[in-house]
């Protein structure tokens, strides 16, 4: 199958093989154990990034599982908070330490990323009033290709 490599990830198509039932404003640990990962270790950390010329400068919530992070909400955009999982603004990293961290958020896809050999990902669909809205939170066996979005790179600094 192939593969390609994207924010220090490896992806390879595969097709969605399961819905979690659980609405995007949820938190994402449910996510998390609803995958039952192995290895499943919760800290803070800080990233310093620039998307698209806007200051990402803090996260305050993760996981480590099976090797990789998965960082959650807490994303201050410009100064700004998020408060849902995929608000407008919101970026869902995933990398390995020391590596390329990849966030998405675009119309059609606000987050991907592989947790314990899976991927979480969410769509998103544009309202009418313009805003964007999250639709449902989907868990992807394998990797996810074609993630159209901002790639950005950043160090991992734990609190």
């Amino acid at each position: 199958m192939n593969e390609l490599t994207q924010g220090g990830l490896r992806f390879s198509p595969e097709p969605i093989v399961r819905d979690t039932g659980l609405s995007a404003g949820g938190n994402i640990s449910k996510v998390v154990d609803e995958l039952k990962a192995d290895t499943t270790e919760s800290f803070e950390l800080v990233l310093d990034s620039i998307i698209d010329g806007k200051d990402m400068f803090k996260i305050t919530k993760g996981w480590r599982i099976d090797g990789d992070l998965l960082v959650d909400s807490g994303i201050f955009l410009e100064g700004k908070i998020t408060g849902r999982l995929v608000a407008p603004g919101h970026v869902v990293v995933v990398a390995r330490e020391g590596e390329a961290l990849m966030g998405v958020e675009c119309e059609m896809l606000i987050c991907c990323g592989k947790v314990g050999g899976k991927v979480v990902s969410s769509e998103i669909i544009l309202g009418e009033d313009g805003e964007m809205h999250a639709d449902e939170i989907y868990v992807k066996r394998g990797r996810f290709v074609n993630c159209e979005g901002s790639e950005f790179s950043g160090r991992i600094h734990p609190m």
